[in-house]
C-alpha cells in the first residue's frame, strides 16, 4: 500500500537499514586505522583519523534514526489523513 507521496512504508526501512550498514562500516574502518592494521601512518594521525571515522559513523547514525522517525510519522500522518477523507 503506498501513502499519499508514492512511497511505500518498507521503503524507510530499508533506507533504514543500508544506512546502518553505512555506518558499521565506517565503524569497521575506523577501527582499523586507529589499530594500524592496514596503514603505515604515525599513531597519533591514525587515532586522529580513524576517531574522526567513528565520529562521523555515529553522527550517521544518529542521522538515520532521525529520518527513520520522521518517516514514519509522515507516513502514519499520510495514512490518517487519507482515512479521514
Amino acid at each position: 500500500m503506498q501513502n499519499q507521496t508514492g512511497k511505500t512504508p518498507n521503503k524507510a526501512n530499508t533506507a533504514a537499514v543500508l544506512r546502518g550498514v553505512v555506518a558499521v562500516y565506517l565503524i569497521v574502518l575506523g577501527y582499523k586505522i586507529i589499530t594500524n592494521q592496514d596503514t603505515t601512518m604515525a599513531h597519533t594521525t591514525a587515532c586522529l583519523l580513524g576517531g574522526a571515522m567513528i565520529f562521523a559513523a555515529l553522527l550517521f547514525v544518529g542521522y538515520t534514526v532521525f529520518r527513520l522517525l520522521a518517516d514514519k510519522k509522515a507516513a502514519n500522518n499520510d495514512d490518517s489523513q487519507g482515512e479521514s477523507l
